[in-house]
């Protein structure tokens, strides 16, 4: 007997197929906070509210940095579990990561 895939369940496939994938999260490592830097605070403001990538033109700018000293900050911050991960083409994006978030919102002053 042969399955036959109903319209539906090809739409669910399709999009299922199109839809981000994000590389699993790297343990958060809260200690990495000790050394956070004004660039490192720039890059998670930024990571809560939207995906980011080091060709970021409003990033750069703003640290008067290049894409592979941006990339590098990145890719720190995510190897500390602050960043989420994916590729697209020849971008990766970044965002922060939920435990990232759950910690900078439980911090207190």
């Amino acid at each position: 007997s042969v399955h036959v895939a109903s319209p539906e369940d090809i739409v669910r496939g399709l999009n299922s197929l199109r839809s981000p994938r994000w590389n699993p999260d790297v343990p958060l490592r809260p200690e990495r906070l000790k050394d956070v830097s004004d660039a490192d605070v720039i890059i998670l403001t930024a990571a809560i509210t939207r995906d980011i990538s080091p060709s970021d033109d409003a990033l750069r700018a703003r640290l008067q940095v290049g894409r592979s000293r941006l990339s590098q900050i990145f890719n720190d911050l995510r190897r500390h579990g602050f960043l989420s991960v994916r590729k697209e083409g020849r971008t990766r994006w970044y965002r922060m990561t939920a435990a990232a978030s759950r910690l900078l919102t439980e911090v207190e002053e």
